[in-house]
């Protein structure tokens, strides 16, 4: 089992447990609710892009220095 970050509420979840799960731009999704798989789906590109290593990243041009 692995462990995935809800990019919606910043919840674990385990991949065979997720409520859903959703892609965008190649990237696989999971999610603990229906409720945070549909606010995703709804403006996928206002959540932070998942890096390869399965956390959360910080989009180009939002870091603070």
């Amino acid at each position: 089992m692995a462990n995935h970050i809800d990019p919606v509420c910043g919840m674990q979840v385990e991949d065979k447990k997720a409520a859903g799960l959703s892609e965008h731009d190649g990237v696989t999704y999971y999610f603990d609710s229906e409720e945070c798989m549909s606010l995703f789906n709804q403006h996928p590109e206002q959540y932070p892009a998942k890096s390869d290593k399965g956390s959360l990243a910080i989009p180009a041009g939002d870091e603070t220095e």
